[in-house]
């Protein structure tokens, strides 16, 4: 079943989803300032794991 939402709300996810991504953005960029630029200590400050930071780096497309 295919649900297509209505214009209105459908902007406003899209909206949601983009702040919620430059908050994560953030909190890495952070991260990695803390840690001194060092990935591992950024995904344990983050707790996450070291792919999911590496991931999500390039997916941001964060310079380090």
């Amino acid at each position: 079943m295919d649900v297509t939402l209505p214009p209105a709300l459908s902007s406003a996810a899209r909206r949601t989803m983009t702040a919620m991504e430059r908050v994560e953005r953030d909190a890495i960029v952070a991260a990695l300032r803390d840690s001194g630029g060092n990935r591992v200590a950024a995904a344990k400050l983050l707790g996450i794991a070291r792919s999911s930071l590496y991931r999500k780096i390039d997916t941001f497309g964060i310079h380090v």
